[in-house]
């Protein structure tokens, strides 16, 4: 974390919503340090009810379009659930973060709904670690 020089932050994504006393006795430790803490996949593997009690512990929200493009939505149909998580998101003074765009409609679709922070293969494929630490050097 301190070896980047502040311009990198770090943020745990939690993959499966914890139990209310598990984050609260986590999540200052990690705030401490300058670690953010996301919830991901809300909206489908995580629902509302079990991230609502956690939200004044975390930093982000993150909603997974292609979590419920498998399922066969589509994104406009996706966009009221998106505007809701987002509206939460806002009101809690959370990040929110869409995953899953994978072309510039998508992009251009959340943006006219307000997303300013997306990821998806749009940007870029991932890649390890090391694949990434040999493309700086």
């Amino acid at each position: 974390m301190n070896s980047q020089n502040g311009t990198v932050t770090l943020t745990v994504e939690l993959v499966k919503a914890p139990t209310l006393a598990v984050i609260q006795r986590m999540a200052p430790a990690y705030h401490e340090a300058g670690i953010l803490i996301a919830i991901d996949d809300v909206g489908s593997d995580n629902t509302y009810d079990e991230t609502v009690d956690l939200l004044p512990f975390v930093d982000t929200l993150k909603f997974a379009i292609q979590n419920l493009r498998r399922q066969g939505a589509t994104l406009r149909e996706l966009r009221p659930t998106i505007i809701n998580w987002m509206t939460l998101a806002q009101r809690e003074k959370l990040r929110f973060t869409l995953e899953g765009i994978e072309t510039r409609s998508d992009l251009e679709m959340v943006a006219s709904i307000g997303v300013s922070r997306c990821q998806g293969f749009f940007y870029s494929k991932p890649v390890l670690p090391d694949e990434l630490q040999a493309s700086f050097l």
